[in-house]
C-alpha cells in the first residue's frame, strides 16, 4: 500500500509540476525560433509582426517579443498599440530599454506626463542611460521646463 501511495505522489508531481514546465519550455524554444525570424527580417513587414505574435502565442513570458512587436507597431505610427505591447514587456521584465520605448510612444501620442514617468523609470533602472536623459530633455523642452532640461 505504501508503494502505491508513493506512485500516486510521483504521478501527481509529474503531471502537475514537472510536465507543464517541460512543455512550456518546448513552446518557448519554438518561440525563440519565431522571434529570431522576426529579428532577421527587421523590415516592419506583416511577416515580421506575425513572427513576434506567434512567438508570444507560444511563449507568453517572452518580454522581448512584446517589445519587438511594439517597435514594429511604432514604426507604423500606431503609438497606442505600440504602447500596449511595450507595457506588456515591462510587466514581464523591468528593463530601461522597454521604458524608453514606452516613453517615446507616449511622447509621440502627446502624453508628456506618461512619457516623463517612463523616462524617469528608465533612468532609475540605468542612471547612465543616454536615451532616457535625452528623452527627459525633450519632455522638459515640450513642457516649457527649460531649466530642468539644462540641468540634465
Amino acid at each position: 500500500m505504501r508503494f502505491m501511495n508513493q506512485i500516486t505522489v510521483f504521478t501527481l508531481i509529474l503531471n502537475f509540476v514537472i510536465l507543464p514546465f517541460a512543455f512550456a519550455e518546448d513552446g518557448c524554444i519554438e518561440a525563440a525560433r519565431k522571434f529570431k525570424q522576426g529579428v532577421e527580417l527587421r523590415d516592419g513587414s506583416q511577416v515580421e509582426e506575425d513572427a513576434y505574435r506567434e512567438a508570444i502565442r507560444l511563449c507568453p513570458s517572452m518580454a522581448e517579443a512584446y517589445y519587438n512587436l511594439g517597435i514594429v507597431l511604432a514604426r507604423r505610427s500606431d503609438s497606442v498599440a505600440a504602447s500596449e505591447e511595450f507595457q506588456k514587456a515591462i510587466n514581464l521584465a523591468q528593463k530601461a530599454e522597454f521604458y524608453n520605448a514606452l516613453a517615446h510612444s507616449k511622447l509621440v501620442s502627446g502624453d508628456t506626463d506618461a512619457a516623463k514617468r517612463s523616462y524617469e523609470k528608465a533612468q532609475e533602472l540605468d542612471p547612465k542611460d543616454v536615451a532616457a536623459m535625452q528623452g527627459l530633455g525633450v519632455v522638459y523642452e515640450k513642457t516649457g521646463q527649460i531649466a530642468e532640461a539644462e540641468n540634465l
